[in-house]
């Protein structure tokens, strides 16, 4: 146990552990393992590929879900200029105060991601960033969660999320990424970040297909990049937020799932 020559008796000895310390991570997967995905905070090299998935101007509206302790969070402040807003929602009462403390440019909002509509005055993201365990998910709160981030998204935004290679094959990952492909027009991965711990991967998705119309970007898609493109049901209209309306699919898309490249 960590404890500090200057704490105080009867003090948490998690106070001594600096801000900017993995441990806090492990503090809070420690006191909250079903909203804590991960028992380690994302690594630089999985920051790097999350935010260069991003697609959004310098003065855009950027959504991130669950930043923990704020991996993704600096490097999206130095995309977004000072026209730029960048809002954290994070449920966990160990983080919140930290990430306040830290990123004073973000509004860092205690909140369930399920409540993100009402925290953006009206308006829509151009990019929501997910931090959370989807795979950890019971499926109703899944359902929440997902449907209020597309009903938070801009109709040309894009939605951003990783995932850990060894939960793959989980029902409830399966789940989320039969959502992915109902919900959304494209749908890729990156290869495997194995400099990360658990190795993970990022998925980058779009609502619309010619997303790199007017950008200076262009989609890398080669054959380390998976690329899935959704059913043609799927591509008619996107998902009805109340599930009433949602076309059906058919046996093959419900096994179509998504491959991870291992290079």
């Amino acid at each position: 146990m960590i404890t500090s020559n200057n704490a105080k008796p009867g003090a948490s000895p998690w106070r001594a552990i600096g801000p900017k310390s993995p441990l806090r991570f492990v503090e809070a997967f420690i006191r909250e393992p079903l909203t804590v995905g991960s028992f380690w905070p994302s690594s630089r090299a999985l920051s790097q590929a999350v935010v260069d998935s991003c697609d959004f101007k310098p003065d855009g509206t950027v959504v991130e879900l669950g930043p923990g302790t704020g991996a993704f969070t600096e490097p999206l402040l130095q995309r977004l200029d000072q026209r730029g807003r960048l809002l954290a929602l994070e449920i966990s009462a160990t983080n919140i105060g930290l990430l306040r403390r830290r990123f004073p440019r973000c509004r860092v909002i205690h909140d369930s991601a399920e409540n993100l509509a009402s925290h953006l005055d009206g308006g829509k993201a151009d990019c929501i960033i997910s931090g959370l365990a989807w795979g950890n998910m019971l499926p109703a709160a899944q359902d929440q969660i997902f449907d209020a981030m597309l009903n938070s998204l801009a109709p040309d935004g894009q939605f951003v999320a990783f995932g850990y290679i060894h939960a793959v094959w989980y029902p409830t990952t399966l789940r989320f990424r039969r959502h992915l492909f109902s919900c959304f027009r494209r749908v890729e991965t990156t290869p495997i970040i194995w400099q990360n711990l658990p190795p993970a991967f990022v998925y980058r998705c779009w609502r619309k297909e010619d997303w790199w119309r007017g950008s200076n970007r262009r989609p890398n898609i080669s054959a380390q990049n998976l690329v899935r493109v959704a059913s043609d049901e799927g591509q008619k209209a996107y998902c009805d937020l109340s599930r009433k309306n949602t076309p059906k699919r058919t046996a093959s898309d419900h096994n179509r799932t998504i491959g991870v490249d291992n290079n």
